[in-house]
């Protein structure tokens, strides 16, 4: 039975002491705070046979908020941002779930993987800010706030199309769903209020390839869609794609000589900034030659983005706002590479 399932459960308890000093105009403050953190967790697996296993876990961890949001202080320096702490925050605890399955089917050369995650957050920290109309002024204190949560899954599915294992297909499918919950003042003469962001992502990658003793071609398609969609901020609402297409060439030639090359079409569509939604055709491509017995020392020269056409964009998404960031960097490049393998432990003879 033991070999079949595993059942591990626990809980870990971390009593901690914090202590902080603070000389506030004039003043020092010294303030002890005692609390323990738990951390729960259970990990279940099981295998039908030896290619195929069922794994589910839980974990949940505390994490405590910072002595300086604790202090009841407050920061006048600028009479027009004020900032003060809050003595009653709690601590954050957040409850994380995984199920995880992936199966092998030997004669017909055939994978399957999938996984399901889940995440929640009860008493998350986000700055609550008051606007007082006599004074024009803004005061900031964090205090805790509930419904973050997210999830999200994924789907591969692996496959020969002949008794050879020459054609291969491959399929990898994800989606996720993140719901972000924070305050949010809509401009600085306003109190803040309680936002919600929704966000959606789906992702597919297509792939077929063909492989024998000297040759590998690749064609693959991919695509990337989000959907977002904020409470009180509609401009932020954006519906954007990401899709590429191309190709990978491996060649391998006699007296270790290797050739590979790939070369894709990457394009953005849905950016509020009409420069983003660009297509970019990427090329790479490198040649190696391997030497010495075995093959031991590879010698390798690499040509990155050979056309000069790819970008650097990365996008966050939470309560408060939406980021776009592009980033400037040198994508074009060559490099060369010597590497060398060392067996320490002999060959077969040896062992």
């Amino acid at each position: 039975i033991r070999d079949k399932y595993r059942l591990n459960a626990g809980v870990m308890l971390q009593p901690q002491r914090s202590r902080y000093k603070q000389d506030y105009l004039g003043i020092n403050v010294d303030t002890v705070r005692n609390t323990v953190n738990w951390s729960p967790t259970l990990d279940f697996r099981y295998r039908f046979n030896k290619q195929s296993n069922l794994r589910l876990n839980y974990r949940g961890t505390s994490s405590q908020p910072s002595m300086s949001d604790l202090l009841y202080i407050t920061d006048n320096t600028d009479p027009l941002n004020v900032k003060i702490g809050n003595p009653g925050l709690k601590p954050a605890f957040t409850n994380r779930f995984r199920l995880f399955y992936n199966t092998y089917l030997q004669s017909h050369q055939r994978s399957i993987m999938t996984f399901v995650n889940f995440s929640s957050t009860r008493n998350s920290i986000s700055n609550k800010v008051t606007y007082d109309e006599a004074t024009g002024g803004r005061t900031t204190q964090p205090v805790n706030i509930n419904g973050n949560w997210n999830a999200n899954a994924a789907f591969m599915f692996n496959t020969s199309v002949d008794s050879a294992g020459v054609w291969n297909i491959n399929t990898f499918t994800t989606g996720g769903y993140n719901h972000y919950v924070g305050y949010l003042s809509l401009n600085s003469n306003a109190d803040s209020q309680k936002n919600v962001t929704n966000s959606t992502t789906l992702g597919e990658r297509l792939s077929a390839s063909y492989r024998n003793s000297w040759l590998e071609i690749e064609l693959d398609g991919s695509f990337n869609y989000t959907h977002s969609r904020n409470k009180l901020q509609t401009s932020s609402d954006l519906d954007t794609w990401q899709f590429a297409y191309g190709a990978n060439f491996n060649i391998t030639l006699p007296w270790g000589t290797n050739l590979s090359t790939d070369i894709h079409e990457n394009s953005r569509r849905g950016y509020n900034d009409k420069s983003l939604n660009t297509n970019e055709l990427v090329w790479n491509a490198q040649v190696s030659h391997s030497l010495l017995k075995g093959n031991a020392l590879t010698l390798s020269v690499q040509f990155y983005d050979i056309l000069h056409n790819q970008s650097n964009l990365s996008r966050a998404i939470d309560a408060m706002r939406r980021t776009d960031t592009e980033y400037n960097s040198i994508n074009s490049y060559i490099m060369f590479k010597a590497s060398y393998k060392l067996n320490l432990f002999g060959g077969r003879e040896g062992m």
